[in-house]
């Protein structure tokens, strides 16, 4: 009975003398079994059936004893159960084999989550975060404790992580929660030098002079979709973000006030990726339209109108991203100057086009010789962790003024694929109106509704 005892309580046994200790009537009865089965088996066997039946009559009571230690146990023993986070139970040998794999972001997100973990790898480490972490690598680290909190977004200018103004809207840019952006900086150059940082809001993927369209709300928006538990200002917030921009009469200009334009924008959401519309569209109510006449048009860095036209002249509550614009010979040759030219000398006709460098489809359209239309659908990227999409560094400009070099941040995209990922959005939203309706109809009436 003994080895049965030792079979049956491996746990008790393997906890030591003091799990033991805990019951001791049990205990007492394990070592009271052992003896009774000695005395049973040296026995005299003339009291061969006597002894069976007490064997059995032992073994019944000791399967009841079982079963109320068994009860017993997961009743009582609950705080001696280790916790049930399987990475806390690792042995310190394992976890820091693991360690030596895993990207140093991640090892400061780890140290965080208890005192054992914060020593075994700042000892592994021996440096403090500051000396660890590159400027990119801390930025994933930010990205990673901000995640899944809509309250909070990483500044890749400040290295910080701000709290989301819900006031802050491509239409309202300056009330974004950022020192920088509000009120500049002074940082020391890798001579000892003072360099002194300029306000700005960043970078912006639509350019038009009124409608400034941060990283940072592209961020917002993305995180907003892909969280499920949102408060009402939150989502007040998302449908300010993505509210669709007008203005009228932006192209008016002196002693031509009969005529009419009009800018726009839409953003959709489609596969966790922001995608935008603007159209541009000028009317002149008093004499034939040329290619001048869209004069201050800008697309991308890649297409634009701009004849010698300076875009920070343009009056706005936003400044105008200071370009290198090219001379007039050169841009005459741009893609959308010459689609531009013959949209106007073929009215009535669609001229589609994209560009080489960045995802941007375009369409420039007359519907007669007095009027223009251009519609350029943008692909923005989605969510990144430590910097920018590759889609968004493609397309954006740096509205402090200083130019980028765009060529090493080339992402071309096939000609039309933006435009119809655009229009898959729509014949998506259509679909589940028709599924839901379907649904609808069967939990109402028993059955789908016939073709």
């Amino acid at each position: 009975m003994a080895q049965d005892a030792a079979n049956a309580f491996p746990l008790l046994l393997s906890r030591g003398d003091s799990a033991l200790q805990l019951y001791p009537a049990y205990a007492a009865a394990i070592a009271n079994e052992s003896a009774s089965a000695n005395d049973d088996s040296a026995g005299d066997q003339n009291y061969e059936s006597t002894a069976n039946d007490d064997s059995a009559r032992d073994q019944s009571d000791w399967d009841l004893d079982l079963q109320a230690l068994q009860l017993w146990w997961q009743d009582n023993m609950t705080a001696y159960q280790q916790p049930a986070d399987r990475l806390a139970n690792l042995p310190m040998g394992i976890m820091s084999v693991i360690a030596e794999y895993l990207p140093r972001c991640n090892l400061v997100t780890l140290s965080l989550t208890c005192r054992r973990l914060r020593r075994l790898i700042y000892g592994q480490l021996e440096r403090n975060i500051s000396d660890v972490l590159t400027r990119h690598e801390y930025l994933e680290f930010l990205h990673e404790i901000s995640h899944n909190n809509a309250d909070e977004w990483v500044c890749k200018e400040c290295y910080a992580i701000h709290e989301v103004n819900l006031y802050d809207t491509p239409e309202s840019p300056h009330q974004v929660n950022c020192p920088i952006a509000l009120y500049g900086d002074a940082r020391t150059g890798p001579n000892g030098e003072v360099q002194t940082i300029e306000p700005w809001l960043g970078t912006t993927g639509v350019h038009l002079m009124e409608y400034h369209l941060g990283y940072h709300h592209v961020q917002h928006i993305l995180k907003y979709h892909r969280l499920s538990s949102l408060t009402e200002s939150q989502k007040g917030h998302l449908r300010r973000l993505m509210a669709p921009h007008e203005r009228f009469n932006a192209f008016r200009e002196a002693g031509h006030s009969d005529d009419t334009s009009k800018h726009e924008v839409h953003l959709r959401v489609f596969q966790q990726d922001i995608l935008a519309l603007s159209l541009r569209s000028r009317r002149l109510n008093s004499r034939h339209m040329t290619v001048d006449d869209m004069n201050g048009v800008y697309i991308c860095p890649h297409l634009q109108v701009t004849f010698g036209f300076p875009g920070c002249q343009l009056e706005g509550p936003i400044h105008w991203p200071r370009l290198p614009y090219p001379a007039r010979t050169e841009n005459e040759r741009s893609p959308l100057v010459l689609s531009l030219g013959a949209a106007l000398a073929l009215p009535g006709m669609s001229l589609a086009g994209s560009c080489s460098s960045c995802p941007i489809d375009y369409t420039v359209e007359c519907e007669d010789s007095q009027s223009a239309e251009i519609r350029a659908w943008y692909r923005l990227g989605g969510e990144c962790v430590g910097g920018e999409d590759r889609y968004w560094r493609a397309l954006s400009v740096d509205m402090r003024g200083n130019a980028p070099d765009h060529s090493q941040f080339s992402a071309p995209t096939d000609p039309g694929t933006v435009r119809l990922l655009y229009t898959s959005y729509n014949l998506y939203m259509w679909q589940r109106l028709i599924e839901d309706s379907a649904a609808s109809y069967k939990a109402r009436f028993g059955s789908y509704p016939l073709p």
